[in-house]
């Protein structure tokens, strides 16, 4: 594949987790269904499919390099884990700090983002589970991470666009008040970090064993605190 269908390849798959978004609801307005008319059940069973779908797709894209990577990541197991956990704990660290910050000088105490999360979980904890312990790490890590690798050469315009980008998405979807957008600097903060990872150790499985990782930390606490 020559450079320029690399691009071009790489620009439709970040460009497809946009589309995704839109289209995702299509199947049910060409039947006249509105979701918001479906019993929860139905509903997170839907969202389940049509994630899982769309996780496939996405994966069978990458799979040749997916299959190299793992080969590479058995071969370098000890190192590549060493430097994960290191750039995991350093972007959770300017994450936890910087949350603390926003919440104590603006009125926004908790990124709405975070805080539906916490609404739905309760109400369809498996599907829940599945988005953010498994989705989330699998589908962010190839398209935030190695789509946008192959788009920018230098490697901080890279980390820097990469965490910007994926800090803003986890914003801007949900936001209700413009000190909102401050989030974008922690959820920024460990995009780049993972995006770092990726930049030096040229292995998508790296990030998204760290994002595994730290969103199933989070899955777990929340499930702890309900549990109380």
């Amino acid at each position: 594949m020559n450079n320029i269908q690399q691009f071009k390849k790489n620009i439709s798959i970040f460009l497809s987790y946009f589309i995704y978004t839109v289209i995702i609801f299509i199947p049910l307005s060409i039947l006249n269904i509105d979701i918001t008319d479906l019993s929860q059940t139905t509903k997170m069973l839907y969202l389940l499919i049509s994630d899982l779908l769309f996780l496939l797709i996405l994966v069978k894209l990458y799979l040749k390099d997916i299959m190299q990577d793992l080969k590479n990541f058995k071969e370098n197991f000890s190192d590549y884990l060493d430097e994960g956990m290191k750039c995991w704990i350093i972007g959770l660290a300017i994450m936890t700090i910087t949350n603390i910050l926003i919440a104590q000088f603006t009125k926004v105490k908790i990124a709405s983002n975070e805080q539906i999360i916490r609404e739905i979980f309760p109400k369809a904890p498996i599907y829940m589970f599945f988005a953010t312990a498994i989705f989330a790490p699998i589908v962010e890590e190839l398209i935030f991470r190695k789509s946008i690798r192959h788009l920018l050469s230098n490697k901080w315009l890279y980390i820097i666009m990469s965490g910007l980008v994926f800090g803003s998405l986890h914003v801007a979807g949900t936001m209700k008040s413009i000190y909102e957008l401050l989030y974008i600097i922690p959820y920024g903060s460990l995009g780049a970090a993972f995006a770092y990872l990726y930049y030096k150790t040229n292995n998508i499985l790296n990030p998204i064993i760290m994002h595994t990782i730290h969103n199933t930390c989070l899955v777990l606490i929340l499930i702890f605190s309900y549990l109380k």
